[in-house]
């Protein structure tokens, strides 16, 4: 039973970190989301500089972890599902700061649109 909640759990994560990042890409698009999306931008620029990572992928796969404690996990949340999905080993710093790029990017994208 316990196996389930935290398979419930680590996919609900997932689910909301998939979201974030179409809010991130997309957001500033469309005028419905462009506050949203500038929050969301604004606090994930900000865990990247303060802790250097996105606490909802550290969550994520805290909770992964406990399903299966030989996951080996040394990647962000990108990495992690191109290795998984199209078998590409890309390492975290090569997607680290292009991702810090694009978040600086999109919140001028968002005052511009506006």
């Amino acid at each position: 039973m316990k196996k389930a909640k935290y398979l419930l759990l680590s996919n609900l994560i997932f689910l909301v970190h998939v979201a974030v990042v179409f809010i991130i890409v997309f957001g500033w698009y469309y005028p419905a989301l462009q506050t949203l999306n500038l929050i969301i931008t604004a606090l994930t620029l900000l865990a990247e500089i303060i802790f250097g990572y996105c606490p909802l992928t550290r969550w994520e796969f805290l909770v992964r972890k406990k399903l299966e404690p030989n996951l080996n996990y040394d990647s962000g949340f990108i990495s992690y599902y191109v290795y998984k999905v199209f078998g590409l080993n890309i390492p975290a710093e090569k997607v680290k700061y292009p991702a810090i790029v694009i978040l600086i990017f999109v919140s001028i994208l968002n005052f511009w649109v506006k």
